[in-house]
């Protein structure tokens, strides 16, 4: 499990690779982070949101879309309508 800051993400990428030259095809990153310690806020921090946003945008990219965590919900639609 991983957590939510800007730094983990930017590590994805390169893990993603390294796993599926593992010969580990099925790999996801947690989309938003697992652990939001850095957003007491959670959904409600503007710096979060864009954070996530980003992250399901690299999602779509991976082999597999998994955006859950611990703490708060993480489903789009709880973001509200932006």
């Amino acid at each position: 499990d991983i957590t939510a800051s800007w730094e983990v993400l930017e590590k994805q990428i390169p893990a993603g690779l390294n796993f599926s030259l593992c010969g580990i095809p099925h790999w996801n990153s947690d989309i938003g982070g697992f652990f939001l310690w850095q957003y007491p806020l959670m959904l409600d921090d503007p710096d979060y949101r864009e954070l996530y946003a980003r992250w399901i945008q690299f999602g779509t990219f991976c082999p597999m879309m998994r955006s859950h965590g611990e703490g708060a919900p993480r489903e789009i639609y709880q973001f509200g309508k932006k």
